[in-house]
């Protein structure tokens, strides 16, 4: 039998790449690539994922694994639990493992950090902040989630000044996230701290990737439907938090 790759050989290897990040099997990657037009026999996968560097399930030794882990466990990866912890293998070193032996490799490395996240305990990470504007916190909180709404906001972390906080329909769109920042970004301009220069151009160039929502934080839909209650109950839009948080009650028992 004879398999035919069509397409442009770096479209293939991203797709490569995509799938297996995503874990998946080598079945359902020969499946995937059909329906975008490319035929691979599963030999093919296996040898395009070794040339790409990425090995399947069951080809890491235990002490690749844990060296892995171990440099994870020195930055960001401190507080993850063994979920986190395999997606962060797969995506990060491209390391299909386990959950299970990754759950084994924490309990005997890590026993105390792993008791602290049974009980939701997590250790604070230690930085050093030179100035405002150096590091900014991003979170996203999904509150309103019943709504679907949620909540950005970010802070300073030298002054711990609230940057700003906004409403959306999603919590977890880089586009949306990377909006906001770019909005603050041209915000500061011309003020002395530890920002460095950003031409304008790259600026302009970044707002094509960003997705700007709704300045109400929700469909044009939810808008009218909001606004049909406000009118029907007589009631205004509110002027101050009191006034909104008082509305937001209220709101909540008529949906």
């Amino acid at each position: 039998m004879i398999f035919i790759c069509y397409g442009n050989i770096d479209t293939r290897d991203d797709i490569l790449r995509d799938l297996f990040f995503k874990d998946y099997t080598n079945l359902e990657m020969q499946t995937k690539l059909h329906y975008k037009g490319i035929s691979m026999s599963s030999r093919s996968i296996k040898r395009h994922l070794r040339r790409l560097g990425l090995r399947q399930r069951g080809r890491w030794s235990t002490q690749e694994i844990v060296t892995a882990i171990q440099e994870e466990r020195k930055g960001s990866g401190q507080n993850l639990g063994y979920r986190s912890l395999t997606k962060r293998l797969l995506t990060k070193h491209g390391m299909a493992v386990g959950r299970k032996s990754v759950s084994s490799i924490l309990r005997q490395i890590d026993p105390n950090g792993v008791e602290l996240r049974t009980h939701h305990c997590l250790i604070r990470r230690t930085y050093y902040n030179k100035g405002p504007n150096f590091l900014v916190h991003i979170d996203g909180y999904d509150k309103l989630k019943p709504f679907g709404l949620a909540i950005h906001g970010a802070i300073c972390g030298f002054s711990r000044r609230v940057l700003w906080l906004k409403v959306a329909r999603t919590n977890n769109d880089p586009r949306v996230v990377a909006s906001y920042f770019l909005d603050f970004v041209e915000e500061i301009h011309g003020t002395v701290d530890y920002k460095f220069s950003v031409k304008l151009s790259d600026v302009e160039s970044l707002k094509s990737f960003c997705s700007y929502p709704s300045c109400y934080g929700c469909t044009e839909e939810m808008k009218e439907h909001f606004t049909s209650i406000l009118l029907e109950g007589r009631r205004s839009e509110p002027i101050n938090s009191e006034d909104a948080k008082e509305l937001f009650q209220w709101m909540l028992q008529k949906i």
